[in-house]
């Protein structure tokens, strides 16, 4: 299997339309190796874009509720940040 960029935005729809899916079941819907998917979900919840529940030996993930409605980390911090531009500009 070729490398492949694992996008966030891909993950997080994937994760939205399939709480509780395992690194197996996001790699069979991306098609990216399962150590790259493994590796991403990891860094995803050291960012707290995804939460881990261990059940019977075997990692379960999902999003955490705050990241459903931005879609991605990136985004969240894009919007709060015009956010204080917009009430900045009001006040003016």
């Amino acid at each position: 299997m070729s490398r492949k960029f694992i996008d966030d935005d891909e993950v997080v729809s994937f994760l939205s339309a399939n709480p509780g899916a395992t690194v197996i079941d996001v790699q069979k819907h991306i098609g990216a190796t399962i150590n790259g998917v493994r590796t991403k979900l990891r860094k995803m919840v050291v960012a707290r874009v995804v939460e881990s529940k261990r059940i019977n030996g075997c990692n379960h993930y999902q999003l955490l509720e705050n990241t459903a409605v931005f879609g991605s980390p990136n985004q969240a911090l894009l919007n709060s940040l015009l956010g204080r531009v917009q009430q900045r500009r009001v006040s003016l």
